[in-house]
């Protein structure tokens, strides 16, 4: 049994000197968990955060996305495909948080014992889902290792976030409807991902959505959830400032990157300038390539 508690006593220091450790999971498959990773790994790293994503999914599709080495994050491998895997990928975990200021671990789906061994180590818990009845009654089992972690920790426990995904956009009543089922379940909800071709887009080219599609829905979108995650990160104290500038989306050497007029309206550069003008700093974010 991991005893993460142990290594964080002492409380929001101690978190904060081996790196916040967030998870993404579900015990039910299909719900954008891979995508949700990527994203939120990306985002980190292009504000500034010294961010490592690791893929512990068998299908290893955070991998793959990773594949043409354009994401701003760091990427590592460790699959868990056997209840053994799962303590040789918590103790690289561990390794890497104290390299790290933001790691970001993508789940496999169905596997318990991963699931009960990352809320016992994480600072957060990210429950992409859909938002229907028997989403919700998956979700209850999922909560119930985020709660059981919260009794076992000497902190706080886990904090957690439902991610509604993958929500068609059929209507606003509808959708009202659909995300009335999950406040009942006792965590917070973060805005919704809705279903957007932008998101396979940004698997093809490689990219993250904030580089491959820039401004749009799908950007805007994540946008409110990252931000929704960074502030409750804050609110509980142990975020640090990112030690690094934020970085330029990556060019691929057949298209550079453009430099976009200073009054052009941009969600990622209104939100990295934010945080840099915090630390004093000005660091401008060009716009990234769109992908074709």
């Amino acid at each position: 049994m991991f005893e993460p508690s142990r290594r964080v006593a002492g409380g929001r220091a101690a978190e904060r000197a081996v790196g916040v450790l967030l998870a993404v999971g579900n015990l039910k498959g299909g719900v954008g968990k891979s995508t949700l990773a990527v994203n939120l790994a990306s985002a980190f790293a292009a504000a500034g955060w010294r961010t490592t994503l690791i893929d512990t999914d068998p299908q290893q599709t955070a991998t793959r996305w990773s594949a043409q080495r354009l994401l701003p994050c760091r990427v590592a491998t460790s699959p868990i495909r056997d209840l053994a895997d799962a303590g040789a990928w918590a103790a690289r975990a561990e390794s890497i948080r104290r390299e790290a200021e933001v790691v970001v671990v993508d789940l496999p789906s169905v596997a318990a014992p991963a699931l009960g061994a990352a809320c016992l180590m994480a600072t957060g818990l990210l429950i992409p889902s859909g938002a229907t009845q028997t989403d919700a009654s998956t979700l209850q089992r999922t909560l119930h290792y985020v709660r059981t972690a919260r009794r076992e920790r000497r902190d706080k426990g886990p904090l957690a976030w439902i991610v509604p995904t993958r929500i068609v956009r059929t209507g606003f009543l509808r959708r009202r409807l659909e995300l009335g089922t999950l406040p009942g379940l006792g965590e917070p909800a973060t805005p919704p991902l809705t279903v957007d071709p932008s998101w396979d887009a940004a698997f093809a080219a490689g990219r993250w959505i904030g580089d491959c599609a820039p401004g749009s829905r799908a950007h805007k979108e994540f946008l409110a959830v990252f931000e929704t995650v960074v502030g409750g990160l804050r609110a509980r104290g142990v975020l640090p400032e990112p030690q690094a500038l934020p970085t330029a989306p990556k060019a691929t050497s057949a298209e550079p990157a453009a430099v976009p007029p200073a009054s052009t309206a941009d969600p990622q550069r209104s939100y990295v300038e934010r945080v840099t003008r915090r630390r004093g700093a000005a660091a401008p974010l060009g716009r990234p390539v769109v992908a074709e």
